[in-house]
């Protein structure tokens, strides 16, 4: 008969990773990757999709020997589920903010290196609790703004200089989609790499995650030159940040078949909580961040060669 409705659970075997809390005054399991809503894609409405916590999973399943390496279909006996489900639909404008500086020469500067970051976070709870989002992504947005004007300021590149701020990556990555399909820029002129910045102000001062490594299908040698720079501003290297991949906003470019590089702290206590807050941020760390973004960037849109994918190990 098809589907009638598709309920999202977490793995019940042991050693799932937990899920992040959502904070305020009455903390609480986040379904979806970490996120506050999730999407299974393009569906019809009239199936309704439902992500349940853990508790509401084993009350449902766990007396129907329900088991989650075990995909093959089949009826559930003797279990019965009815849900109300009272949805609204809205349609409601977003917008994403770009700029860019032309290149210097006359063909590479149809060529452009964007640089993104995501400037929405979880907003306000139902208690009236503001997360306010200093590390995610204040930090990144306002590397941006440095790096603009280094830019501003400093000669222009044979390549054009491209500046991103998305909203709706914590909805879906919606910003970056919306632009990577819908490219924003003069007529002729292509992307040819994304240098994405999204949390970089927390956790260890003295070292950067970044992701793709090179076991990853999506590295190339921005991601090398990447790690030069930011060793050149005296960072150490992680790449221990693959599994982010596809939750910021460069995947949506990656889909596209350019080289991305993303630079990220790693999560911690405050990740999607009321409490990430400024206090907290290492200003020193996101300066080193924001310099080697910059020095990459630079160096990239200089370079004799657009950069290009490489074969991963």
């Amino acid at each position: 008969r098809g589907a009638l409705g598709v309920i999202v659970v977490q793995p019940t075997k042991a050693g799932a990773a937990p899920r992040p809390s959502i904070g305020g005054s009455n903390p609480r399991p986040m379904p979806g990757f970490g996120r506050s809503g999730m999407s299974l894609g393009i569906s019809p409405a009239t199936i309704p999709a439902f992500a349940v916590v853990d508790a509401i999973r084993d009350k449902l399943f766990t007396d129907a020997a329900f088991d989650s390496t075990n995909l093959t279909p089949r009826i559930l006996e003797g279990v019965s589920l009815r849900f109300n489900l009272n949805a609204k639909k809205e349609l409601k404008e977003d917008r994403n903010v770009v700029g860019f500086f032309p290149g210097t020469d006359p063909e590479k500067s149809k060529e452009v290196v964007i640089f993104s970051a995501h400037y929405d976070h979880v907003g306000v709870d139902a208690q009236g609790v503001i997360f306010n989002g200093s590390d995610d992504n204040a930090s990144g947005t306002s590397s941006l703004l440095e790096i603009a004007e280094a830019f501003g300021d400093g000669p222009k590149p044979a390549r054009t200089i491209a500046f991103l701020w998305v909203s709706g990556e914590e909805k879906g990555l919606w910003g970056s989609e919306w632009f990577s399909n819908h490219i924003s820029l003069p007529e002729g002129y292509k992307i040819v790499a994304d240098i994405n910045i999204d949390m970089v102000s927390r956790n260890d001062g003295k070292s950067i995650g970044l992701t793709p490594s090179d076991k990853h299908p999506s590295h190339s040698n921005l991601a090398t030159a990447a790690a030069a720079s930011a060793v050149a501003e005296g960072l150490e290297i992680k790449y221990d940040a693959d599994q982010f991949f596809g939750r910021t906003d460069s995947a949506n470019f990656a889909r596209k078949g350019i080289p991305v590089v993303f630079f990220f702290c790693g999560v911690h206590e405050d990740y999607h909580k009321s409490t990430d807050d400024y206090d907290k941020a290492d200003f020193d760390k996101a300066a080193k961040v924001a310099r080697a973004a910059y020095r990459l960037g630079w160096l990239t849109a200089q370079a004799p060669e657009a950069p290009k994918r490489t074969k991963a190990d």
